[in-house]
């Protein structure tokens, strides 16, 4: 049984303990048990403060997301607009495509990106705008915007040949397949016989020259578009 001595030694004996280890903790020695209960809430800390960075910046990213505006192809939307219905070839697959090129026309007639101080982005607007036009064509559909088309392409047709303006790759395939493809739906470009015959020409010159032929299948793919005259789709 404990006496009021033995109980009055254990709890000087703790408190003196402690005091030890304070005393040791603020001269710059800990115990071992102390050590290892501090590293243990540092770990913790540490864990906690990771954990919070990692929800903020998932937080971030989120919010980034939500804000993220992915623009619209009008090339691309142009192409899958051609694309037939395999019920009815004289109807759209996809007539929302066909719906957007109706809606999204820029002021000046064109189509595709609207940066029009910039003058290297000439030839891209050019592609973007003749296929707008063929795709509505092909389903006889906006004449109003065809009609505006032609008035931006006959405004900026010294573009096409104008070596200094830089070129969205393929250019020189794509457009005058592009051109063809118009001919073939009674569609009169306004660029005039000699730039058309002079585009078709170095077309050709390009599709059998020597560089051309080293990598032919895979930019063939790429230039689909352009060789419809040459390669059966």
């Amino acid at each position: 049984m404990m006496t009021p001595h033995d109980a009055f030694s254990v709890g000087s004996g703790f408190s003196m303990s402690i005091s030890s280890s304070t005393n040791l903790r603020s001269s710059g020695f800990s115990s071992p048990i102390s050590a290892t209960f501090e590293k243990r809430l540092e770990a913790v800390d540490h864990t906690r403060r990771n954990n919070v960075s990692f929800e903020q910046t998932k937080e971030k990213i989120r919010k980034m997301l939500d804000k993220v505006e992915l623009s619209v192809s009008a090339y691309d939307t142009s192409w899958v607009a051609m694309v037939p219905s395999p019920s009815s070839q004289n109807a759209p697959l996809f007539p929302q495509c066909v719906n957007w090129l109706l809606e999204n026309q820029h002021e000046d007639g064109s189509w595709g990106v609207n940066y029009h101080k910039h003058q290297s982005l000439n030839k891209d607007m050019l592609s973007s705008t003749l296929a707008c036009i063929l795709a509505l064509k092909k389903w006889g559909t906006g004449e109003r915007q065809i009609s505006k088309g032609l008035q931006f392409i006959e405004l900026n047709s010294a573009s096409v040949t104008d070596e200094t303006i830089e070129k969205p790759a393929g250019f020189d395939i794509i457009f005058p397949g592009m051109i063809e493809y118009a001919r073939d739906l009674n569609l009169v470009i306004p660029l005039g016989s000699e730039v058309v015959d002079a585009l078709l020409q170095k077309r050709d010159l390009d599709l059998t020259s020597e560089s051309f032929s080293k990598g032919k299948e895979a930019f063939l793919v790429y230039v689909l578009e352009g060789t419809r005259k040459i390669k059966d789709w």
